[in-house]
């Protein structure tokens, strides 16, 4: 667990991935689950803040920041903004289709 005095920086929108990123520098372990442990409903206008200019411009700072801290390569930084630039730029509903054929699954 992280104490909350070390919590100093807190870039908007992604809270989670920092925090992932500065527990694993910091000699954290971690591994993926294979089972789903939550279920998050979504509505529509959560595609729609995954879009447009200043969503792209929040996430390209935070993987240039990330690179800056030595947690990202630039080949890093290159291989997630190219395709997540393409998804923030493309129309809601077109992502939102790419969120549920892609990115979802369908849960029973």
């Amino acid at each position: 667990m992280v104490r909350i005095h070390h919590l100093t920086r807190r870039p908007l929108y992604f809270e989670d991935y920092d925090l992932f990123n500065r527990m694993l520098a910091n000699g954290s372990k971690a591994l993926n689950l294979p089972d789903i442990c939550l279920f998050v409903r979504t509505g529509s206008s959560f595609y729609g803040r995954r879009g447009g200019l200043d969503y792209l411009s929040y996430m390209a700072k935070f993987r240039l920041d990330q690179y800056e801290s030595g947690y990202f390569s630039l080949i890093d930084v290159a291989c997630t903004l190219v395709p997540h630039a393409a998804v923030c730029l493309m129309p809601n509903a077109m992502r939102t289709w790419l969120y549920n054929t892609f990115l979802r699954k369908a849960v029973s």
